[in-house]
């Protein structure tokens, strides 16, 4: 029990608050199997085993990269900072602050996964598995922490300004701008758009187009709920972080009542993250249904995430009927740079950058909205908010977006290096390639065969 707190803790309440965070620990773990599925079903089938593959190595690496280097980075302190100020690399800081007990360190591992994630997703189907690997440490190591410690530390330059409850920025505009680094470098998938840079022909390049359509509905559906799963525990553990630090969270003393109100706001929190995301639901399939006549079962589960996005600033503070309009709007945004997004030919698969990014910056806005419900709101003041929060949550997501295109130049470099020293490439030759994407021969015959040499479906006769 924390013993700095303005107000005593009840042993009840502390009991509650460790217990709510080890139930959280393995939802927040749940994001990566709900991104794996999502993306594994929402993509070619030719790429679904080497989606399965990419996301276990991916995990492995960017588990690791964070937990010896990213936590330190995040936070500003640790044994690396330490040694780093030292040395006289960094300037001298704070004193160090107290070591992080219970499942604290766990729970941030969590987020910065949830944020890969959100990273990775868009490069499905694209990336050579070594560069994807390289990608995961660097962001998990540095690009995220970096983020995060803007945010969190006390000397970062956002700390106490922007609003960050579960992850709402740290995780989506932060995996969102890296996802958009990613999409830029790689380019469009072949036949996206007519994209066709090695002259396949119309009838050819109509056929691999036409395999990138998303194959398994179930598993897309059931990554997506795992994901939400996943997000509710992000915002109960967010939740349950606030409520540690007592008098800043509870507005009384009395045991008795200070469990009563933790277990109301852990309720309102749960409550935001589930209507939210329905509310998204039901406006696309709506909005669908009014302007095409057909439903399309791909933005239908996208817009959920959209929703998830929105509200994961305001989900402890929005009243129900504010989170349905949060999630509503939230996914609307979402839907408009969809479309953008494919006017523009940029190659978002499964809708990261418009869901997570353009959704969790608006939803970073709105948080407001609660209080311009009630009354005597004011509307020049949540406007003036709205501002603010939005334009601190776009700088996190361009933030992220010229970290990772650095580190996909270095990462780059390096492949493209390693091609020439193992001779798999002249120098003339990887210089006209893109040392990050996979050659165009196996994204036209699927990277299932190509780089594993085995199909994640048996019906060979179906093929």
């Amino acid at each position: 029990m924390p013993s700095d707190a303005a107000t005593p803790i009840s042993t009840a309440l502390w009991t509650l608050i460790e217990a709510g965070l080890l139930v959280c620990l393995p939802l927040v773990l749940l994001t990566q199997p709900g991104f794996m599925l999502y993306v594994a079903g929402a993509t070619s089938r030719k790429n679904t085993l080497h989606t399965l593959y990419r996301a276990f190595a991916c995990m492995a690496a960017a588990t690791i990269a964070f937990h010896f280097l990213g936590r330190d980075i995040a936070h500003g302190a640790g044994p690396l900072i330490a040694q780093l100020r030292a040395a006289g690399l960094l300037p001298p800081g704070p004193s160090p602050a107290a070591p992080m007990v219970g499942l604290r360190p766990l729970l941030d591992l969590g987020f910065a996964l949830a944020a890969y994630g959100v990273a990775a997703s868009v490069v499905a189907g694209r990336m050579k598995p070594f560069a994807s690997i390289l990608f995961a440490a660097l962001f998990a190591g540095v690009i995220y922490p970096i983020a995060a410690f803007a945010v969190w530390s006390p000397s970062g330059p956002l700390h106490g300004q922007l609003r960050d409850f579960a992850g709402s920025a740290t995780v989506h505009a932060v995996g969102a701008g890296a996802a958009l680094a990613a999409t830029l470098l790689l380019r469009p998938r072949l036949g996206f758009n007519g994209y066709d840079p090695v002259e396949l022909g119309q009838e050819r390049l109509f056929r691999i187009a036409a395999s990138h359509a998303p194959h398994h509905a179930p598993m897309a559906a059931q990554g997506v709920f795992v994901l939400w799963l996943g997000f509710l525990g992000l915002a109960i553990a967010a939740q349950l972080s606030g409520l540690a630090s007592g008098a800043a969270a509870l507005s009384t003393t009395e045991p008795a009542a200070q469990l009563a109100e933790a277990l109301g706001r852990l309720r309102g929190v749960a409550l935001n993250v589930i209507l939210a995301p329905m509310a998204a639901v039901l406006t696309i399939m709506a909005l669908q249904s009014l302007l095409k006549r057909d439903l399309d079962f791909t933005d239908a589960v996208s817009s959920a995430l959209a929703g998830l996005a929105a509200i994961a600033a305001g989900a402890d503070s929005a009243t129900p009927e504010a989170a349905l309009i949060i999630g509503a709007i939230g996914a609307l945004i979402a839907a408009f740079f969809r479309g953008l997004l494919n006017v523009l030919s940029v190659d978002d698969p499964v809708s990261t950058i418009s869901a997570h990014g353009a959704a969790g910056v608006a939803g970073a806005g709105l948080v407001g909205l609660s209080d311009l419900l009630a009354p005597g709101g004011s509307i020049s003041v949540f406007i003036a908010s709205a501002a603010s929060q939005s334009a601190m949550s776009a700088a996190l997501f361009g933030g992220a977006f010229a970290l990772a295109l650095i580190a996909y130049k270095v990462i780059g470099l390096l492949t493209m290096l390693l091609a020439i020293m193992s001779r798999r490439l002249t120098i003339r030759e990887a210089l006209r390639s893109n040392s990050l994407r996979v050659d165009y021969e196996a994204e036209i015959f699927g990277l299932d065969e190509t780089n594993h040499g085995q199909d994640a479906y048996n019906f060979r006769s179906l093929r």
